[in-house]
């Protein structure tokens, strides 16, 4: 076939050929690669193309129903294609981001279809792509970042293609400014830390208390996580912390900061603007009212649980992270039973709820948790998920005792291929 003027190589045989292939890359699949597909039909995944991109592939490696390659030559540039900002995103081959290469409007087109894809395709879902809100900042939003260690000591972030290799990280173009502050003052400390420190996370508190979080090491590596902390090139305005490979975290050095308001190992949302964004849309749309009862599972630190009880519901929380459990518990939220354990197993013991927030991790719902809500049912149901596809294969399992009313995805991991979504549910 022809594009814009250019033959599109044809296959030599229709099965393995290795020869150079020049395609039209059609959209974006989750994960971020770019597909297209092969003269002989086969689909073809390129990372770091765009839509409207004709490339020429490289290192292939085939198998009987598709490929997988690199771009060999970009032989036609798509016009959602942009220059990246990160240096370390070509340089470096950079695995965080997924999509800096295309711009913003494209970007959010291709988490849109994303989301509608899983919908229909895992989901088995008659459902168009949902609409995806956007945020006017998409650089400098995370809120952490984790650094991991390389065989030569430094830290950084794994190449997209080939994830055991580490490379140093100057600065993350998706951090927060003042977390790129404290790695620009800590960068070149933090090689002199025992060699059993494998990762390291930065990290802002919501009321803005930055901290460091190292991993890995045991008793006898105190003494010297101590001696590269305390020294005058360890950022005074975050608070150094060591998670051992057992044990509690335990505060080290003598850095003079804000303590925080919650647990270093508690999980945070990563960009919380757009966090609290989908709290709003998804309780203006369930509208919990007063003298309701409601439970937030996977509850997290409360921020939901709070929000409905300003509503004037009551609420029973689950939450397997005990820490997060006692930072929920330490705020004043009346008329909420926050309790610990995995929401599998203590489901049961909650009484009926008019409605219910379900946030679990990646992974989705455990298949005893669907039954639970198929068998006492709430009659309105708000699924937060940061994974499109186990929503859509969860979603596909309670179907036959809810109804979906909506759907939305919001922006909350700009220049990546990550999306957040929530799907609203109601009884049948």
């Amino acid at each position: 076939g022809r594009h814009c003027g250019f033959q599109l190589a044809k296959c030599r045989s229709a099965r393995g050929c290795s020869g150079p292939v020049v395609i039209r890359i059609d959209r974006i699949a989750a994960g971020g690669d770019g597909v297209g597909r092969l003269p002989d039909g086969r689909v073809a995944f390129v990372p770091r193309t765009a839509p409207g991109d004709v490339v020429r592939l490289a290192q292939r490696r085939d198998t009987k129903r598709f490929t997988r390659a690199r771009i060999g030559e970009i032989v036609e540039p798509s016009r959602a294609r942009v220059t990246p900002r990160c240096a370390h995103y070509e340089r470096d081959r950079c695995g965080g981001c997924q999509l800096q290469h295309l711009s913003d409007p494209a970007q959010r087109a291709a988490r849109a279809a994303v989301v509608g894809d899983a919908l229909r395709r895992i989901g088995k879902l008659d459902l168009s792509d949902p609409e995806l809100e956007s945020t006017e900042v998409t650089f400098h939003y995370r809120a952490s970042i984790t650094l991991h260690r390389s065989g030569t000591g430094h830290f950084g972030f794994h190449r997209f293609d080939n994830p055991g290799a580490i490379f140093s990280l100057d600065r993350c173009e998706i951090a927060q400014d003042p977390l790129n502050r404290c790695w620009a003052q800590i960068r070149h400390a933090a090689v002199g830390l025992p060699r059993s420190i494998d990762r390291l996370t930065l990290r802002t508190d919501p009321d803005g208390s930055i901290h460091t979080v190292l991993y890995g090491g045991g008793s006898t590596d105190r003494r010297g996580i101590e001696r590269v902390v305390d020294q005058p090139a360890w950022s005074g305005d975050a608070r150094a912390w060591w998670c051992p490979t057992s044990g509690p975290p335990r505060e080290v050095g003598k850095a003079e900061g804000k303590m925080g308001i919650v647990p270093v190992t508690t999980f945070l949302q990563s960009y919380p603007r757009v966090a609290d964004r989908v709290r709003t849309w998804v309780l203006g749309e369930l509208e919990p009212a007063n003298g309701e009862h409601w439970w937030d599972l996977y509850s997290g630190i409360g921020e939901m649980s709070a929000r409905l009880v300003e509503r004037g519901a009551s609420v029973e929380s689950i939450e397997i992270d005990p820490d997060a459990v006692a930072c929920a518990r330490s705020r004043p939220i009346p008329g909420l039973s926050a309790r610990i354990g995995a929401v599998e197993r203590v489901i049961a013991d909650l009484r009926e709820a008019d409605g219910a927030i379900l946030n679990p991790p990646r992974g989705g719902l455990d298949p005893d948790v669907i039954a639970a809500l198929g068998s006492r049912p709430p009659r309105r149901m708000g699924y937060i998920s940061c994974d499109p596809a186990t929503l859509a294969r969860d979603l596909s399992r309670m179907i036959k005792g809810f109804r979906i009313r909506g759907v939305r995805a919001f922006d909350q991991f700009p220049q990546t291929a990550h999306v957040e979504v929530a799907a609203l549910l109601e009884a049948l």
